[in-house]
């Protein structure tokens, strides 16, 4: 797996990341990314600035441990550099890789950029997302414990996005159906036995319905669209609260 990171300039400060059970101390978070993750390599997005200023302790502090990368990158003060800048990331990586995105440290635009690259790289190289990650350290607690937070969902967003918009422009529902099944089974993959009763029941339902009533719009059969756009119908509210 790789790591695509950033330095910038900023005087960084200590604090302890927590990531899942897992804590790592430093001022550097791509250094705690390297044995939370433990990567097979990392890619550092970084400035001429950054690199006169942080990129030797980097190397110092992950020398052995991971082989990093430099990538040079324009500042990002104009729309230009803004495009070279997410040339780099979407040239970054190959087909079929899996990536974790780190934006802690990524200054201005730069984790929309990343947020926009990751959707692009997923549909045109397959590339496997792991992870979007962010070490908060302004939301450390009096301890210096800072929470790394998974910004994975939001990138998942994206794709209920794109799901629905197909789904309301042409009728077919099948990406739509896709993620209500995933959404369906995922809970019951990872939940403890404590928490059954809250897991979904209606969602696998309401996507095998969406899948007949997408059929039933391909075969242009109405009384068939007439009978399954009434099920879905009646499905929703059902599957609404889950």
């Amino acid at each position: 797996m790789k790591i695509v990171t950033f330095l910038g300039t900023g005087n960084y400060q200590q604090a302890t990341y927590v990531f899942e059970d897992q804590e790592f101390r430093t001022d550097l978070f791509p250094e705690a990314l390297a044995t939370l993750r433990q990567p097979d390599e990392m890619l550092v997005f970084l400035t001429q600035e950054a690199r006169s200023k942080h990129w030797t302790t980097l190397q110092e502090r992950l020398a052995g441990k991971v082989p990093l990368h430099p990538i040079d990158i324009p500042s990002g003060k104009s729309e230009e550099e803004l495009w070279q800048i997410f040339q780099a990331l979407a040239g970054s990586l190959h087909k079929g890789e899996e990536v974790t995105f780190d934006v802690t440290h990524a200054f201005r635009s730069l984790p929309i950029l990343a947020l926009l690259a990751t959707a692009y790289l997923r549909v045109v190289n397959q590339v496997r997302l792991a992870a979007i990650l962010y070490g908060a350290y302004e939301a450390k607690d009096a301890a210096g414990r800072a929470p790394v937070f998974n910004l994975t969902p939001f990138v998942d967003l994206l794709d209920w996005v794109t799901a629905t918009d197909r789904f309301l422009r042409s009728g077919d529902a099948t990406d739509l159906a896709d993620l209500l099944c995933e959404a369906h089974q995922l809970p019951w993959r990872t939940a403890g036995t404590p928490a059954r009763e809250e897991l979904p029941r209606h969602l696998k339902s309401l996507a095998n319905n969406l899948r007949d009533l997408t059929q039933a719009f391909l075969l242009a059969r109405p009384a068939e669209i007439a009978r399954h756009a009434d099920t879905v119908n009646n499905e929703l509210p059902k599957a609404e609260p889950e």
